[in-house]
């Protein structure tokens, strides 16, 4: 017994120091003048008065080792960076998240544009509100009466932290959790072993749908709209729907695709 406790707190210590390490290599392509901000809004409430003991080991966050940047954001720059040097070996650019160019704007439109404009809006909601939200949500866009050609997206729940002080901390640990960061990202296509909610829409009133997201305040709005668009596992459409993803994942990934594990679904 203690020789495994002795593996486990070795194995915790070496990953921290990994993901210290991995930490400060990123922080070194980040201009000196943002770094001490970055770093501190990976610890909140974990630096206060550790400074001290810690500044002989800073020395070189006061060196700049990449220089060149343009612009105020140095991190988002840096990321940008990256898509550039990545962008021949991307399968596709993601239009829904991060449509910041004349490149997302149409000038043609088909159900599939339609659909991936409106759930642009789907992709901006963040906060509080958020906690109300399932980690990952499949949504079923109907658009005739060929199932084949219906459209599926993924939505996901990005969970904001104060800090991450290890790699095996709990995930659901609510004092640690910044809810006001959190996020929503809409991803084209299914992702995801564990599916927490469908939802279904018409292409017709998919428009209404991402509005009624984004307008949603208080929980009873959320359950009003489950109630409108949501498959609850009471719902005699729940197993068609659950195999129509199914359907769609063998046919979207048929090399990685294996089957949902509909043990995490939640009766909203």
């Amino acid at each position: 017994v203690f020789g495994n406790l002795k593996h486990q707190i070795h194995t915790r210590l070496y990953m921290d120091f990994l993901r210290m390490e991995s930490e400060d290599l990123f922080l070194a392509f980040i201009p000196s003048s943002h770094r001490k901000g970055i770093r501190d809004s990976w610890y909140v409430g974990m630096r206060e008065g550790s400074e001290e003991k810690l500044g002989i080991l800073d020395d070189w966050m006061d060196e700049d080792i990449v220089t060149g940047y343009q612009t105020s954001d140095p991190k988002l720059e840096l990321f940008q960076q990256f898509e550039n040097s990545l962008a021949p070996g991307i399968v596709k650019r993601d239009e829904i998240n991060r449509c910041t160019d004349m490149d997302c704007v149409w000038t043609w439109q088909d159900e599939k544009k339609q659909a991936d404009i409106a759930m642009r809006k789907i992709a901006t909601i963040n906060g509080f509100l958020l906690a109300v939200f399932p980690d990952v949500s499949f949504v079923r866009v109907l658009t005739g009466e060929d199932a084949e050609d219906d459209i599926a997206y993924t939505i996901i729940r990005n969970k904001a932290y104060k800090n991450v002080t290890s790699i095996f901390s709990d995930e659901d640990d609510t004092e640690n959790r910044d809810y006001s960061h959190d996020s929503l990202t809409v991803v084209d296509g299914l992702e995801g072993s564990y599916p927490n909610f469908f939802f279904q829409v018409h292409i017709d009133d998919i428009e209404e749908f991402t509005q009624t997201f984004t307008d949603l305040e208080t929980h009873e709005d959320y359950e009003a709209l489950t109630e409108s668009y949501g498959i609850r596992r009471t719902n005699e459409k729940f197993w068609t729907t659950a195999d129509w993803f199914q359907a769609k994942y063998q046919n979207q990934n048929p090399i990685i695709a294996g089957l949902f594990d509909l043990s995490r679904y939640q009766n909203r």
